[in-house]
């Protein structure tokens, strides 16, 4: 894939990403330069997406591949688990949720992702 259209593709997915956090109700934005100008401009230009609540404010990396997760998504796939942990030898544990299972832990309380409490 030229580098032009690589650049376009992870633009695009950062601006979906986005649009996706927004749609679960946070405020979400791109970041100007992905994260190119942090040391310029500062600590919130940092990552690729920046998701802020009323207490925090938290920097995303957005990653796409062809066929990279094909693994993760496999684990999810069979309809019988909302998430997954995943741990490398000595490395603190990760959790991969599909958007429609951050939806209804969002909702399962009535969370408003922009509330401090």
């Amino acid at each position: 894939m030229p580098i032009k259209s690589a650049k376009a593709k992870g633009t695009r997915n950062e601006h979906l990403a986005v649009k996706a956090l927004q749609d679960c109700g946070f405020d979400a934005e791109r970041v100007f330069g992905s994260g190119a100008f942090e040391q310029q401009l500062g600590p919130n230009f940092k990552g690729d997406i920046c998701l802020t609540t009323a207490a925090d404010s938290f920097a995303g990396e957005v990653k796409v591949r062809a066929r990279g997760f094909s693994t993760l998504y496999n684990w999810l796939e069979d309809g019988r688990k909302d998430f997954l942990m995943v741990r490398a030898d000595r490395k603190e544990w990760l959790m991969v949720l599909p958007m429609d299972t951050v939806m209804r832990l969002l909702h399962a309380d009535n969370v408003d992702p922009k509330d401090e409490s």
